[in-house]
């Protein structure tokens, strides 16, 4: 295991994928959900993305590759211990959830 994961923000929900998904966070009904996307979209750090980095740090991850990046200042904020960064290329998710069991694969 390295300590670096990515942090995926999606618009049903928040995903820390080391290969695959190893916590996840959804938004809830659909007008919530577009709420929360769009408050994150924006750079404001939302109770889910936080609880998903606290879980990701009990399980001893300390690098976070962040999509979207516009995250990066208010998590280094929160989070002056832990690292975040912009990653390189786009995480597949449905592939991840796939891998970790969350979707069937024959969904994907």
């Amino acid at each position: 295991m390295s300590d670096a994961v990515r942090l995926t923000v999606s618009p049903i929900g928040v995903f820390i994928a080391d290969g695959g998904i190893i916590s996840y966070r959804l938004f809830g009904e659909p007008g919530d959900a577009a709420q929360k996307f769009s408050k994150v979209m924006e750079g404001e750090s939302i109770a889910e993305v936080e609880e998903a980095v606290r879980d990701a740090q009990e399980r001893g991850f300390k690098t976070f590759m962040v999509e979207p990046p516009e995250l990066i200042p208010q998590l280094s904020k929160r989070f002056p211990q832990l690292t975040f960064q912009e990653p390189e290329g786009a995480l597949d998710i449905e592939r991840a959830a796939a891998e970790s069991g969350l979707i069937k694969p024959e969904e994907y």
